[in-house]
């Protein structure tokens, strides 16, 4: 043991989540104007203060400044250790963040199949939080991921979802075209079950 933790050792353990804790708002405090650039420390002192919960956006924040950067090793260090921690997760936004940058991650390793479940596993939480507006970034990525592996039922479905996701943004123009796309396909398959659904959308 160096002598820091010899020294820990004789404090209280909840004591020394205290100090973290407090630590962790007075960088919140201070820095509240450039807080992004302090989301790393943040969210290890609301760690080491037990609040893993109110830690969460932070490290979200902070895989997304590991995205933008490129660092691709460094993300997926992030999301690993997220993973373990999904069902603590409290809000939908947060799991939607968290799958959609999975999705990215996956596109980098050219993993097709794991850009897919990723990208279902996003568009449900878009759902649960009702953000149409990330459900409809999300379906688009989801379509054309579909035809790059020319899976038709897929992106018929994708396509109805998308027109959905449009009706509820008000595009209505845009979303007759999604609408009429996954009838078409369906069309072409002879999906009867999902044609009568698209035609039911279209009406």
């Amino acid at each position: 043991k160096n002598q820091h933790d010899i020294l820990r050792s004789f404090i209280d353990p909840d004591r020394i989540k205290r100090w973290h804790l407090r630590i962790a708002g007075v960088i919140r405090k201070r820095c509240s104007r450039n807080v992004n650039d302090f989301v790393e420390v943040i969210a290890h002192h609301l760690i080491s203060g037990g609040q893993y919960n109110k830690a969460t956006p932070y490290l979200l924040t902070l895989a997304q400044q590991k995205l933008q950067q490129r660092q691709f090793h460094q993300l997926r260090e992030l999301l690993l250790e997220q993973e373990k921690k999904l069902h603590l997760f409290e809000l939908h936004k947060y799991r939607r963040i968290y799958y959609e940058l999975k999705l990215q991650l996956s596109l980098h390793d050219e993993d097709i199949q794991g850009s897919i479940q990723a990208g279902q596993k996003a568009l449900e939480a878009a759902n649960e939080e009702e953000n149409f507006k990330r459900k409809q970034e999300i379906l688009l990525q989801l379509q054309m991921l579909y035809i790059e592996i020319q899976d038709l039922i897929g992106e018929a479905r994708a396509c109805n979802n998308l027109g959905i996701a449009l009706t509820d943004l008000g595009d209505w123009d845009q979303a007759t075209k999604a609408l009429e796309k996954s009838l078409d396909i369906n069309q072409q398959i002879g999906n009867v079950h999902e044609e009568g659904f698209g035609a039911n959308n279209l009406g």
